[in-house]
């Protein structure tokens, strides 16, 4: 039997199994052909296929790899392994991403107009808040195909996010002139309203779309209109709002009687109200439900440190214990050179200026995570913060502060950015739940500061709740190369200044991979 009867067999043996989903005996055959044929990059992508048929997502990958180093233009190869990793950024790490976008990348090399990789690629900038990219994706998508309703949808969606909310409208309104309405586009003009802080005109938007008979069959989409009006009703200052949040949690609850978001949702309406027996309740449920849950820990301070009778969590007991200040000088002795040169790195980087959703009023951002840059000024300073955060994490495990402490992730992703500040720029109260703990690196200071001016507060109270003399607060006024650790649930803030100068600081969220 010669190599070509013995490849083709191969190839019609592989072939049988997989049609009979008898993915391990596939792979068997597999294994005996790559021994044969290890220049045949057929034999790894099958290979790579039967594992992922066999859940085992780490061995796919590592052939699905190998089968591109032997056959680069082999698109199915690309458009598997980028499946693999973006299930693996939503569920396990979303540093999975960035390994998706560079062989997205390279897929885009050999097909320069391939709808399905440039739309993988916008979905993937777009999650990751690289609104730029994904803009640019989506209006490549929408040259392409103008009339493709998904393309046109997820566009508004980064215009909205990134600032361009009239350019959205826009372009939902010139799609309608020609074409029926689309329940997905009129929900984007609901985004794209309440990125204008037009809470009423989106609110009218989303109820709306709640009368729709369609939504009956389309739970999904339900639940991301009901989310959207939920959170334009929490952002209203005004009591009157507080009982129509609640009342549409309670109605939604009805669908979605399991749903972490709503039950949250409702403790929060409930504290807005000030329903004092719901709450106490609520409150108590949650923490037994969720035990490590954040958002849960940040609702059940407020409440803990504002009634006698509620029950401080076994989250993190302590939590403003837990807020440390570090130095860099501590670190390095070339503190204020890295600093010069991280300030020089940041500034060249894209800035955005009051983006909507975010927490920052009247300052600058950078738009990528710094930490995937690979400037090498950014990676120096980083290194430093990642040394503090080894203490930090010894010093939280020292004091043993409750479940904070004991649960400390195995595994962590650390994402910075950079904000710069100017005269009568500051944060609202927030907090940032999707990490583990959090810090600040301050690079640059005003010098004529007084009265707690630029100052980080940390507080019990977030969000729009009802302000007690209980609320407890303490204040730090950083000085150049602090770095300020604290658990992510705990609410803060930051105070304007007067002077004119520069406050330029680096936060960062340090959160738990999943393994």
């Amino acid at each position: 039997m010669n190599d070509s009867q013995t490849y083709d067999e191969f190839n019609n043996d592989i072939d049988r199994k997989l049609k009979e989903k008898d993915f391990l005996g596939a792979l068997k055959i597999c294994d005996e052909a790559r021994k044969i044929f290890p220049e045949k990059f057929d034999f790894k992508f099958m290979s790579g296929i039967c594992h992922k048929s066999l859940d085992d997502d780490e061995k796919a990958k590592k052939f699905l790899l190998e089968s591109i180093e032997l056959e680069p233009r082999f698109l199915p190869a690309y458009d598997i392994i980028t499946d693999i990793l973006t299930n693996q950024a939503e569920t396990i790490d979303i540093n999975y991403s960035y390994i998706a976008i560079e062989l997205l990348d390279k897929a885009l090399e050999i097909q320069p107009d391939n709808k399905e990789i440039i739309y993988k690629m916008a979905l993937m900038n777009l999650n990751l808040a690289n609104y730029s990219d994904a803009i640019r994706d989506f209006e490549a998508l929408n040259k392409l195909d103008p009339q493709d309703a998904l393309f046109i949808t997820k566009l508004a969606q980064a215009y909205s996010r990134s600032g361009n909310a009239e350019k959205s409208i826009e372009l939902i309104n010139d799609y309608h002139k020609d074409n029926p309405e689309r329940l997905e586009l009129i929900s984007q003009l609901g985004v794209a309203k309440h990125s204008k802080e037009e809470f009423k005109e989106a609110r009218e938007i989303y109820n709306k779309l709640l009368q729709s008979p369609e939504l009956d069959d389309a739970n999904e989409f339900r639940f991301a209109v009901v989310n959207n009006y939920c959170e334009s009703l929490r952002m209203e200052t005004d009591k009157k709002y507080h009982e129509e949040y609640l009342s549409l949690v309670e109605e939604n609850l009805l669908y979605f009687p399991s749903s972490n978001v709503l039950q949250k949702a409702f403790l929060t309406a409930n504290i807005l109200c000030e329903n004092k027996e719901v709450f106490k309740k609520e409150d108590i449920f949650l923490n037994n439900m969720f035990p490590l849950d954040r958002e849960v820990a940040s609702l059940n301070l407020y409440l803990s440190n504002r009634y006698d009778e509620v029950e401080t969590s076994d989250f993190c007991p302590n939590a403003f214990d837990c807020v440390i200040n570090y130095k860099l000088s501590d670190y390095s002795e070339k503190h204020d050179e890295l600093i010069e040169k991280a300030i020089i790195s940041i500034k060249n980087q894209k800035l955005v200026f009051d983006q909507p959703f975010k927490t920052d009023i009247n300052a600058h951002r950078t738009e990528y995570d710094l930490c995937k840059l690979g400037d090498k000024a950014i990676n120096d300073i980083m290194s430093l913060v990642e040394a503090a955060s080894n203490d930090y994490e010894k010093e939280i495990k020292l004091k043993n502060e409750g479940l904070f402490a004991k649960n400390w992730p195995k595994k962590t992703n650390i994402k910075s950015w950079s904000m710069i500040a100017n005269k009568e720029s500051f944060h609202v109260k927030h907090n940032h739940c999707e990490a583990w703990y959090s810090g600040v690196l301050y690079l640059k200071m005003p010098n004529n500061l007084s009265n707690d001016d630029g100052s980080i507060v940390f507080t019990s109270s977030g969000y729009n709740f009802p302000i007690s003399n209980k609320d407890k607060e303490i204040i730090i006024n950083p000085k150049e190369g602090d770095i300020v650790f604290f658990p992510s649930h705990l609410y803060h803030y930051t105070k304007p200044f007067k002077d004119n100068a520069e406050r330029i600081c680096l936060p960062f969220n340090i959160c738990p991979v999943n393994i």
